[in-house]
């Protein structure tokens, strides 16, 4: 705003008023895209993680079948019981250690905060060596 204050006449304040509002729509654009692209590239991780998973080795020649139920066996019980359901849960667990980071900065008010900084992380240390401490029967 303080460029609007300081123009000096009508025809100069529209034509910066005009720059305002372009650059505005363009970073809204610009927001825009480089979300669809950060959802595209998360989906296409989180389908390589389903067909390249770790555990057992299913041949990918198997996985469509198996997705559209044509074939029940091995490639169906470890793509729908083990992998797809922790590549889910792994995807929730980081939302939502996501949203609590940013909900946590917006209660303090401070956009660097982080646990260690405030101190939390200390203090869940201390916790966990008192439970260990005076505890230690307990899981």
């Amino acid at each position: 705003m303080d460029l609007l204050t300081r123009a000096p006449d009508a025809a100069l304040r529209a034509t910066t008023l005009a720059r305002l509002r372009a650059d505005r729509r363009s970073r809204s654009r610009r927001t825009v895209l480089t979300v669809s692209v950060l959802v595209v590239v998360l989906a296409a991780l989180l389908v390589a993680s389903v067909l390249l998973g770790g555990l057992g080795r299913v041949d990918p020649a198997d996985v469509l079948p198996a997705a559209f139920g044509m074939r029940t066996g091995l490639a169906d019980y470890m793509i729908f019981r083990i992998r797809v359901p922790r590549a889910l849960a792994a995807l929730l667990a980081g939302a939502l250690f996501g949203l609590a980071g940013a909900l946590y900065q917006r209660l303090i008010r401070n956009p660097l905060a982080t646990p260690d900084i405030v101190g939390i992380s200390a203090g869940a240390g201390a916790g966990a060596t008192t439970v260990l401490l005076f505890a230690p029967a307990l899981p």
